[in-house]
């Protein structure tokens, strides 16, 4: 009797858990091995010390902020 107990379980795990960890160890491979296709650099708000992306941020002397806002508050002192 326990013999077959344990051949049911060894069935049950060759035919349902193993092919869905095998699809599960492909899916992290394959997402491993991809790289990374597109970066942006990120520079901080002189003012508030926010990220943002080089392209959308807002640069003056050699400063880059994260709105039109805080470059006026930067450069008037406040």
């Amino acid at each position: 009797m326990k013999l077959l107990l344990w051949l049911a379980v060894i069935y049950f795990a060759a035919k349902y858990v193993l092919p869905i960890w095998r699809k599960h160890q492909a899916t992290l491979k394959k997402s491993q091995e991809s790289p990374i296709e597109h970066t942006e650099d990120m520079v901080r708000c002189a003012k508030c010390g926010v990220f943002v992306v080089r392209n959308e941020a807002i640069a003056s002397k050699g400063r880059y902020y994260c709105s039109l806002a805080h470059k006026q508050q930067d450069q008037a002192g406040a």
